[in-house]
């Protein structure tokens, strides 16, 4: 695999990045924090996407960068001879993950969305991302480490790094599996019940249902006879029922009659009542006859009377209009004569509006004069105020350089101009402090002369508004003296046409007191009338009441008639109340000794039911059991197939590490002897892959040597791990790796033998990117990329 191009944006602390990738050692130079590894992380995170990046996918995006600005990295790789490209983003403000990988040529995708292009990767390079990090990545904080680790935990870390440590995974699981199995296998041990046992409860089962059977049986006979016997107990009741419902018809029919012979007696008397009020209206009605005789004569006088009151309210109110209309003429006249002797006086109001006019116009431009005064010597006091301020700073100035000064002006000493200096700027200020004195004695006198005329001019102004009122008034009044006359004419002709109608009412004579008895009179007769026309409507109806009374004595005698045959035809049935309560006992009583009947059946045949299902449920639970042991033979045979798994599993282990261990230490011999010049050529690794030098034909401990050259052998064992990872992986080769900060405790010349045994890897590490922030060894590389800070959120990128 080798890295052909990357392009980064809005990307952590890059805003625009795009790099060609040579095949080469390519140095990534520049101060900490400017963001070296990161350019190296985004390859990583293009690839892989999230699980890769040290910090979540919400901080990859720049800070700088706005919601809607899109985040994004763009890697373009060979592999096994083929050109792909990847695209990998966050979008929106929830920084949604997009992700697409192209084949060389090929418009469509090969894979879409961040768990598609995740798989496609991984099946790809078939490395998962932490195998293609330990692959590809070696830090020098990760080599110091190495040594300082307690021995088991260097043996579990380097195994996690060329991947052994999945064995013992697989082993952990299969152990959890077989534990898990051995549990299971006890519970279903501990569910088991003793089969004879069970036979017996079988047995003991089928013979109870047996005898349910047989009880069940039993009790369906007896139902079966109390049934018969309901059914003739049934038979009579509807006999009886049948001759109880024909009473029943009878006795409604004769109760009918005697409720309706009942009412025609009632109706009877109260027609031989009526027959008793109406002889008594007849002789009130002769009574009131002759007073009912002077009911007309009384109706005309009322009438007469209402006539005069009618006349005499309308005198009232034509008087009463008479007078109003009076004193609207007398007021309009008035009003008139006001009108007209305003409309004389416009002439003189005209007059003295136009003298108020032109006093006016004299006080504004006096007042304008006055206000140019004001404003001159308010400039003059202003003028003679800077130039006093300048002239005591210039003086302050030449006091405090003394004589032996510079002149501000010319630059030569004052020398013997300085005490002339001094006494020709102390008169230039007596002369301006004088000039602003009088200016501000006449600003006073100018401000003051201001305020009178404004004052003036104020008091005019009122005097002509107020004038302008009266004239728009006199003006209003003389345009409404045609209207108040026309007006005035109008009242004039209504007051005679009230005079004239007064004149023709004559003379008026009514009393009060003879009207209101005459009304009294009238509507005691009007009552008399009403009483008599009731008593004469009551009398008319004599003849119907007659006949009224002999219709219903007639009808009377039919309905006992009536009443006398239906008794008979009731007694002709011979029906008695007491049998047929007594054949509704006994229909009772057979019913409920039916119901006990079938209550024991039921109950028998549950009790039947319940003994079925517990056969039933003792052969099922027979049936279980045996699943149940077959179950427990076939996982006893899984334990076993597990047992032999982890076995194999760990004798392979052994193996895979006996033979992994002499080949990471003969590949990181070989680096070590480039990078020492030959000093030191042989390495190895215990067990516990603790590294051990041959200083001469001697083995040592790592310990008794330099901290640089410490770091050396962590070096090139961490190389050597990535070189075996690569090559087992069972892809295409992995062709580039990537190297931070490994010149910490480096000198000179060993950081330049590093590079020279980097350089003679290059048959299988086409491509080495160096991170370092040592700036020496600039001149030792042919591809440099130098990372600086732009500010503190943005760092840039130069390809030198």
């Amino acid at each position: 695999m080798i890295i052909r191009r990357v392009a980064l944006r809005n990307y952590r602390r890059f805003a625009e990045v795009e790099l060609e990738c040579p095949e080469n050692i390519i140095g990534i130079i520049g101060r900490n924090g400017a963001g070296k590894t990161t350019l190296v992380e985004a390859i990583g995170w293009a690839l892989y996407g999230n699980v890769i990046t040290r910090t979540g996918k919400g901080d990859i995006r720049s800070q700088f960068a706005g919601e809607s600005e899109t985040c994004s990295v763009e890697l373009e790789f060979e592999y096994g001879g083929e050109e792909y490209r990847i695209l990998r983003q966050l979008r929106g403000k929830n920084a949604v993950a997009e992700a697409a990988i192209y084949r060389a040529g090929e418009a469509a995708p090969d894979a879409v969305q961040e768990r598609g292009v995740n798989e496609y990767v991984e099946q790809l390079l078939r490395l998962d991302y932490r195998s293609f990090y330990a692959s590809v990545f070696a830090r020098q904080r990760e080599l110091a480490a190495l040594s300082a680790m307690p021995p088991e935990e260097r043996r579990k870390s380097i195994a996690r790094l060329i991947n052994i440590d999945r064995i013992d995974k697989a082993r952990e699981r299969v152990l959890a599996d077989r534990n898990g199995k051995n549990r299971y296998i006890e519970g279903m041990r501990s569910a088991l019940i003793d089969p004879d046992l069970l036979e017996q409860r079988i047995a003991d089962a089928m013979t109870e249902s047996l005898q349910l059977d047989e009880a069940m049986a039993r009790e369906a006979e007896a139902v079966t006879r109390h049934e018969l016997g309901l059914g003739e107990a049934r038979a009579v009741m509807e006999r009886l029922a049948g001759l109880r419902s024909a009473w029943q018809e009878h006795q409604n029919r004769i109760l009918g009659w005697q409720a309706s012979r009942k009412e025609q007696l009632a109706a009877l008397q109260r027609s031989r009542e009526e027959l008793k009020l109406i002889a008594a209206a007849e002789e009130e009605l002769e009574t009131l006859s002759g007073t009912l005789q002077g009911l007309t004569a009384a109706r005309s006088e009322k009438e007469r009377l209402d006539g005069e009151e009618l006349r005499q309210v309308q005198r009232a109110g034509l008087l009463e209009q008479i007078s109003q209309n009076g004193e609207i003429v007398s007021a309009g006249r008035g009003r008139i004569g006001a009108a007209r002797n305003r409309r004389a006086g416009l002439q003189a109001l005209a007059e003295e509006r136009a003298a108020l006019l032109r006093r006016e116009e004299e006080l504004e431009k006096s007042l304008s004069e006055a206000r140019e005064l004001q404003q001159h010597w308010k400039s003059e006091g202003a003028a003679a105020g800077k130039a006093g301020t300048e002239t005591r700073t210039r003086k302050e100035q030449i006091e405090k350089l003394g004589p032996d000064g510079e002149c501000p002006t010319c630059t030569q000493k004052l020398s013997g101009h300085y005490p002339l200096v001094l006494v020709e700027l102390e008169e230039k200020l007596a002369a301006l402090r004088l000039a602003w004195q009088t200016a501000v004695k006449n600003l006073e006198t100018a401000e003051k002369s201001v305020a009178e005329q404004e004052l003036a001019l104020r008091t005019l102004r009122r005097e002509k508004e107020s004038l302008l009122r009266r004239i728009t008034a006199d003006t209003e009044a003389a345009a409404d003296l045609e209207r108040m006359e026309e007006e005035l004419a109008a009242a004039e002709k209504r007051l005679a046409e009230l005079e004239q109608t007064l004149a023709g009412l004559g003379e008026v004579i009514y009393d009060r007191e003879t009207h209101l008895q005459a009304r009294a009179r009238l509507a005691e007769l009007e009552a008399m009338q009403r009483r008599a026309d009731q008593l004469t409507e009551r009398a008319s109806r004599r003849g119907q009441v007659a006949a009224e009374i002999g219709r219903t004595e007639r009808m009377t005698g039919e309905l006992t008639r009536m009443e006398e045959q239906e008794l008979a035809l009731q007694a002709a049935l011979g029906y008695e109340e007491s049998d047929f309560q007594a054949a509704d006992a006994a229909v009772k009583a057979a019913m409920s000794t039916m119901i006990e009947a079938q209550k024991s059946h039921a109950s028998a045949r549950e009790a039947a039911a319940r003994s079925r299902a517990v056969e039933e449920n003792l052969q099922a639970q027979k049936e279980e059991q045996e699943k149940k042991r077959q179950e427990i033979a076939k996982t006893a045979d899984e334990i076993r197939y597990l047992d032999a798994l982890d076995l194999y599993l760990k004798k392979f282990r052994v193996d895979l590490a006996g033979r992994i261990r002499p080949l990471l230490a003969r590949r990181a011999s070989e680096l070590l002897g480039l990078t020492t010049r030959g000093r030191y050529t042989r390495l190895e690794l215990d067990e516990e892959y603790q590294i051990s030098l041959y200083d001469g034909p001697r083995s040592f401990p790592l310990g008794r040597f330099s901290g640089g050259e410490q770091d050396l052998a962590n070096l090139c064992l961490r190389v050597a791990i990535s070189q075996i990872l690569a090559e087992r992986s069972g892809g295409a080769p992995i062709n580039f790796i990537v190297l931070d900060e490994i010149f910490g405790s480096q000198d000179e010349e060993r950081k330049s033998l590093i590079l020279d045994a980097l350089v003679q890897l290059s048959s299988q590490f086409r491509q080495i990117f160096m991170i370092t922030h040592v700036e020496s060894i600039r001149d030792n590389m042919q591809v440099i990329v130098e990372v600086g800070l732009v500010d503190e959120q943005r760092s840039e990128v130069r390809m030198l």
